[in-house]
């Protein structure tokens, strides 16, 4: 917790912080949401296959 961090205590014992947040902390959870997007990283992170950097290259146009 940072210095400008706020704790309200409830009736029943319970505690709550409050909290500043940045635009990228609100990004991220935003981004944790979004389903479709984690269902891709999720599925993405599976893969084993890869790519030679030279067949990538070569797919591109790059190749000398």
């Amino acid at each position: 917790m940072s210095d400008e961090d706020l704790i309200v205590k409830l009736a029943d014992g319970s505690e709550l912080v409050i909290s500043a947040v940045d635009n990228f902390d609100i990004e991220v959870a935003r981004t944790c949401q979004n389903e479709k997007l984690m269902t891709l990283l999720d599925d993405r992170a599976k893969q084993t296959q890869t790519i030679p950097m030279d067949e990538v290259k070569r797919r591109l146009g790059l190749s000398d």
